[in-house]
Order: structure tokens, then C-alpha cells, then sequence
């Protein structure tokens, strides 16, 4: 046997032994009942800086941003696109007698004439852009 191959196998044993312990100590600390603090050791402005959000506050939509009702049978009756969405949805959109563009995502009712709205919104400047040009393009 030659000096290389005599230190590949003693790197093979100290790779091996040492995976064997790690493993040791990984199950020695599963099996205690008591749960180790993910906290131990780290200062109480760390823990002050890094706690997490619990609570995340949305802007409210006012009656005059969110589109109504009326506006979104509107878009439902005569879309501009209507392509399937996720899991069974569809999405729609168009643009409102009052000249908003505004997107609706739905699922179709069993029953004829229904459809169940998940949410309408309307649509932002470069949605709006997306919208016009890919309407364009169909023609």
C-alpha cells in the first residue's frame, strides 16, 4: 500500500466516524423530552430586532377603488379576456361602462347563469398596458 491511498482511508474512517457521531448526538437530543431553547445564548436586542410580525395590517379598500356589483357583471358579460385560472377558476377582464379596467376571478356555478366571485379588482397602470396590448394583438 502507498502513502496516498493509506491517507484516503484514514480520511474515509474520520468522514465516517464523524458522520456516526453527529448522528448519535442528533438522536441522544430527539430522544430527551425536554425541548433545547432556540433563544439560549442570544441577547435580548437580537431577540428584540428579529422578532417576527404577527399581525400585518392591509390598506382598506374604499367603496370608491373596489369595484362594485354592477361593474363586475358588467366585465362578466362581455370580458375582454376570460382564460381559466387555478384549481377550476377563471379569470376575466375588461373594462366597465365608466371606463374602469377591472379583473374578476370566479368559478363557474353548476347552476346556469351563476358564477361564484372569489374577487374583482381593478386594475393597475401596467396591467392595464398588459391588457391593451394583448387586446390589440387579437385583432
Amino acid at each position: 500500500m502507498t502513502l496516498t491511498t493509506i491517507a484516503l482511508i484514514g480520511v474515509a474512517v474520520v468522514a465516517i466516524l464523524g458522520a456516526a457521531g453527529a448522528f448519535a448526538v442528533a438522536y441522544r437530543r430527539s430522544q430527551t423530552a425536554e425541548r433545547p431553547d432556540p433563544f439560549a445564548g442570544v441577547s435580548p436586542e437580537t431577540r428584540a430586532a428579529d422578532r417576527p410580525v404577527t399581525t400585518i395590517l392591509l390598506p382598506r379598500a374604499d367603496a370608491e377603488t373596489e369595484p362594485v356589483e354592477e361593474e363586475v357583471e358588467e366585465v362578466l358579460d362581455r370580458p375582454f379576456e376570460d382564460r381559466p385560472g387555478h384549481e377550476g377558476s377563471r379569470v376575466a377582464s375588461g373594462q366597465t361602462r365608466a371606463g374602469r379596467y377591472v379583473r374578476v376571478i370566479y368559478v363557474p356555478d353548476p347552476e346556469p347563469d351563476s358564477v361564484f366571485v372569489i374577487t374583482a379588482y381593478e386594475l393597475g397602470p401596467k396591467a392595464k398596458r398588459a391588457l391593451r396590448r394583448r387586446r390589440k394583438q387579437r385583432r
